[in-house]
């Protein structure tokens, strides 16, 4: 009789674990279980609530933590679980596909984001709040984005066209009637435009009008990435020919002709007080120059791959980069020296913004490639 028990035990063990497991599927009840923040574990659907620094809490938007990545397709899936970072302020998903770049408002109120998903995004930077989506057929692939220096107005360059937007009513301004834009910039005063081209041209327009204004001609991909110093005085762009060109913005003149040989130029930064000039490179690496000598004063290694993003932040102390390792590196603008490698980005970094305090870094990510995933985040770090 003690050993039929023992044969019977376990087959009756099983059957009741199973009526019990279907009891349980019929229930509508449903139990939610608190799980730690820092253990790791994975909840599908978890948002967090965070922004930058100094906002008012009470009127932050969700940030997604990451757990949940809304595709292009408009479906839900599961991203992977990344180490946070101590530097990091908050993230959010902010489009379905790669954000190419980010950038503050000269006044700090605002920030936007421009993707391959074709839209920009304009953000109250105090709460993460979505304030307005400007999405434009013609423009198609956001490449680049600039705020006016009054913070009024926000041109877009994209793969069909460059026009300027109202920041507040989001409404067509103009269209300067150009394709292929890399990247767009306003000279300090407001009064000129600059677009970069996937062509051959370098193009300057009237802001107000549209005219244009000047076009300096080169070969394909020489001036993809364009930028003004702040002092107004000079005109710098980089691209595929391994240099980065310095003209005197009143004259035209070529003043400098910096070489990033053997790789192309990827992004071009002037410190805030226009004396030096940095450029990122295929290869990873940074140079920096002397503005008026044309002496390269560093060179920075430390990235795996391509820099695509460079900032100043605006007491000039220091340089962001970030690029295809998925990191952002902060370095002493002094000495060249590492300060900073911040990670647990899900993909490239292909933009970086400094707020005009200097207290939050603004990061834009996304991948380019279809066999990774292409959402598009935008995290907040503090680097002091």
């Amino acid at each position: 009789m003690r050993s039929l028990f023992k044969r019977i035990s376990p087959l009756v063990l099983l059957v009741v674990a199973l009526l019990l497991v279907a009891c349980g599927e019929g229930n509508s009840t449903s139990t939610a279980v608190a799980v730690p923040a820092d253990t790791g574990a994975k909840i599908t659907g978890l948002a967090t609530s965070a922004a930058i620094p100094g906002a008012d809490t009470s009127k932050a938007e969700p940030v997604n933590n990451q757990n949940v990545v809304k595709t292009a397709a408009g479906a839900d899936k599961p991203a992977p679980v990344l180490q946070k970072a101590p530097e990091e302020l908050a993230v959010k998903q902010a489009h379905t596909d790669a954000i190419t770049w980010v950038a503050f408002s000269p006044n700090g109120k605002l920030f936007a984001t421009g993707s391959r998903d074709k839209t920009v995004k304009i953000w109250d930077a105090a709460t993460n709040k979505e304030l307005r989506t400007i999405s434009d057929p013609q423009t198609d692939i956001i490449k680049s984005l600039a705020f006016s220096p009054d913070s009024k107005t926000l041109a877009i360059g994209g793969s069909g066209a460059l026009k300027s937007w109202d920041v507040d009513s989001g409404k067509e301004i103009k269209d300067f009637n150009a394709t292929g834009l890399r990247s767009v910039a306003y000279s300090p005063d407001g009064k000129t435009l600059a677009g970069g081209t996937e062509g051959k041209d370098l193009i300057l327009w009237d802001a107000a009008s549209g005219a244009e204004l000047k076009r300096f001609s080169g070969k394909a991909g020489d001036y993809l990435y364009v930028t003004f110093s702040p002092d107004g005085k000079i005109l710098a762009a980089g691209g595929a020919s391994s240099f980065v060109r310095l003209w005197e913005l009143a004259s035209g003149k070529e003043l400098q002709t910096l070489s990033s040989y053997p790789e192309a130029a990827t992004s071009v930064a002037f410190s805030p007080d226009s004396k030096i000039i940095a450029s990122g490179s295929m290869n990873g690496l940074i140079r920096v120059w002397e503005v008026a000598t044309g002496k390269q004063l560093q060179e920075l290694t430390g990235h795996a791959g391509s820099v695509f993003g460079l900032a100043f932040t605006p007491d000039g102390k220091k340089l962001a980069s970030g690029g295809a390792d998925r990191s952002i590196r902060v370095w002493d603008s002094a000495n060249g020296k590492s300060l900073k490698v911040l990670k647990g980005n899900p993909n490239e970094i292909n933009s970086v913004a400094f707020s005009p305090d200097g207290k939050t870094l603004l990061s834009g990510s996304g991948s380019i490639f279809q066999d990774q995933d292409k959402a598009g985040f935008v995290k907040f770090w503090s680097i002091n």
